[in-house]
């Protein structure tokens, strides 16, 4: 057995001994902290490739939009097209233009809408910045920015721009309202007829760029309090000698009269062709006077309180005009000569029925700005005189080309009804006449009397006439029109055109062809053509103190035109009205009116055409009769009968 040799127990021991035992470990295998630091790390690195790859994978997907966390004024625009982009960033620039912005000039406010001065975002500068964002440089700082991105947003800021045209234009005119002392280049001004020099001074403007900068940046940061404008001091920059050539050339250019040569165009049509009954063309419209010219003085006098100076080249040079507003006061002699109105191309029948375009032309006006630009170049030369500048004015509604193009050749047809002379009918008949005269229908247009003419009234000159009013004459207003539309009608009738609308007169009267006739009122009846040809439709009128007469001209295709009447049918004997007069013996009966009897007949138009085919157009037209007016005494006054009382007949007295 060996032997066995006791270990000495030291202090320690001792103590380990007496205290009690230690509780063993949850996991007796886990590794030191150091262990557990390196498979964090380990761990770590294992997924740098993995984001590696899904960067890779998310550049290539979202390839041409703005990669993730990139916003401008707290907009998200990530993952956004350009379009996409461009519309957020209106959205934003729409509410940030809203708000007009507060500037102080020396104590003097103004309020600047953004719009004024085309202040906006620059919109297309800050898409190409958005979509830049974490797209430059190489894959690996790509990596980072969109690790980064992660976490965090990147925020762009935003710019503006504005018109800097505008911007010094809105600034001249804060100027001239808060700065009493501005910088003065220098003028020529006009003083009892002589030129002299205003001195340029030194003077406060507003700085230009730092106001620029400033405005930009408060546009993309508002804030309530006011925009506070900064000054500079401005010295002149007109030299001496540039003032001293401008008063030598302002002595020169009002040293004496400007003449302006104007081309007056011939006599205008209207001036030429005045309505008149038995009007015939006169001769000098066939081959019309030459343009003539004339001259239009402009005193010196007047040129003295017109002349004034600009600086122009910043500062640099003084620029002599004439005020247009000056010289618009004696331009009056002139517009009453020059200036017209528009004037439409016209037709005009020769007594032999030759139709004549006599040319249109536009509206001639003055422009007081071109006539003091003409005014200083001919007081620069050394005629002092230039042409007169005209301008032209509105088109005429119908230009010389077009009446040419509506291919009016000749007469299609013409009618003539004749009536007493010298009563107010006739009047009428001639006012509407006039009112038609020269009317133009276009091919396919629809031509009305009534809504060309309009309502007939006093104030027109129309003078009262007998009128068929519900089957009894009375004077109204235009009456024996109806005389006018029964020629009119049969003018169109025999041209062939289109009758659209036509109503004939319930009775029946001598003076009109029967059956082919019509009566006109307002606003009905009316008579209404169409135009059915490829030409334009003439319409000219003529009179005499005893006959009217309408001619159609145009280009009929070469159809003619025949009728065809019926003998009357259906005849209808006149009723008879009685009329009371107690001034009558009771066995005595007086005609007031005969009356006659009315009847029915059919009217055919026929149309052949030159290819051989025809057209036949049949209406039935009926005449109501004329009631026989006899005046009786009341007792006679049949039962039934208007006017009837049913007294007895008074007995007549015998002789003593």
């Amino acid at each position: 057995m060996a032997d066995v040799t006791p270990q000495t127990a030291g202090p320690e021991d001792a103590a380990f001994d007496d205290a009690p035992a230690a509780p063993a470990p949850a996991d007796a295998d886990a590794p030191p902290p150091l262990r557990w630091r390196r498979y964090w790390l380990i761990g770590v690195l294992s997924l740098l490739p993995l984001s590696l790859l899904a960067f890779v994978a998310d550049d290539t997907l979202h390839e041409g939009q703005v990669v993730r966390g990139v916003t401008m004024a707290q907009v998200r625009l990530g993952g956004l097209s350009r379009s996409g982009v461009l519309g957020a960033l209106r959205k934003v620039d729409s509410r940030l233009a809203a708000r007009p912005i507060e500037v102080t000039v020396r104590e003097q406010s103004f309020v600047l809408r953004p719009e004024k001065v085309a202040l906006s975002l620059d919109i297309d500068a800050l898409a190409d910045e958005a979509l830049a964002a974490g797209r430059q440089g190489g894959l690996f700082s790509r990596w980072l920015h969109w690790l980064r991105r992660l976490a965090t947003a990147h925020s762009l800021p935003l710019h503006a721009k504005l018109d800097a045209a505008a911007l010094r234009a809105e600034i001249a005119l804060w100027q001239r309202t808060a700065i009493a002392d501005p910088a003065f280049e220098g003028a020529i001004k006009v003083v009892a007829g002589t030129p002299q020099v205003v001195a340029p001074r030194a003077g406060w403007a507003i700085d230009v760029e730092p106001t620029r900068l400033a405005l930009t940046q408060r546009y993309v940061q508002p804030e309530p309090r006011p925009l506070v404008l900064p000054l500079a001091r401005s010295e002149p920059r007109m030299q001496a000698s540039t003032i001293d050539r401008a008063l030598s050339e302002a002595r020169a250019l009002i040293s004496g009269d400007v003449h302006l040569l104007a081309t007056l165009p011939p006599p205008s049509a209207d001036a030429l062709a005045k309505r008149r009954p038995g009007y015939r063309l006169p001769p000098e419209l066939k081959a019309p006077p030459e343009p003539t010219s004339q001259r239009f003085v402009f005193a010196a006098a007047l040129l003295g309180r017109a002349l004034s100076s600009r600086v122009t080249d910043e500062g640099r040079k003084i620029a002599l005009f004439f005020d247009a507003e000056v010289i618009d006061e004696g331009l009056t002699p002139a517009r009453k000569v020059l200036e017209h109105p528009p004037l439409s191309a016209r037709f005009e029948v020769t007594d032999k029925d030759e139709v004549l375009i006599l040319p249109g032309r536009s509206a001639a006006k003055l422009n007081a700005e071109a006539v003091a630009q003409a005014l200083l170049a001919a007081a620069q030369d050394a005629t002092r005189q230039q042409p007169f500048p005209i301008e032209k004015g509105d088109p005429p509604q119908l230009t010389s080309e077009d009446a040419r193009r509506l291919n009016i050749a000749g007469k299609v047809s013409e009618f003539t009804t004749r009536h007493a002379c010298c009563k107010p009918r006739v009047t009428n008949i001639h006012l509407i006449a006039d009112a038609i005269d020269g009317v133009v229908v276009r091919p396919g247009e629809v031509f009305s009397i009534n809504e060309h003419v309009g309502q007939r009234t006093v104030a027109k000159g129309y003078k009262g006439a007998p009128t068929i009013v519900h089957g009894a004459m009375k004077d109204t207003i235009g009456g024996g029109i109806s005389q006018f539309a029964t020629t009119f009608f049969n003018a169109a009738f025999y041209g062939g055109y289109n009758i659209i609308e036509r109503q004939p007169h319930s009775y029946y009267f001598r003076r009109y062809p029967r059956g082919i006739e019509a009566t006109l009122s307002y606003p009905k009846p009316d008579v209404i053509i169409r135009n059915d040809t490829a030409s334009g439709l003439l319409i000219k009128t003529y009179y005499t103190p005893t006959s009217i007469t309408v001619k159609m001209f145009g280009d009929g295709g070469g159809r003619k035109v025949s009728r065809k009447v019926t003998r009357a049918l259906e005849p209808t004997k006149p009723p008879t009205e009685y009329l009371a007069d107690r001034r009558l013996h009771p066995d005595q009966r007086k005609t007031k009116v005969s009356g006659a009897a009315g009847w029915s007949m059919y009217v055919t138009r026929i149309i052949d055409y030159p290819d051989g085919t025809q057209k036949k157009q049949t209406r039935k037209v009926t005449y109501q009769p004329r009631p026989r007016l006899v005046r009786v005494h009341p007792c006679k006054i049949p039962k039934g009968k208007d006017g009837y009382t049913g007294e007895p007949c008074p007995r007549a007295r015998d002789d003593d």
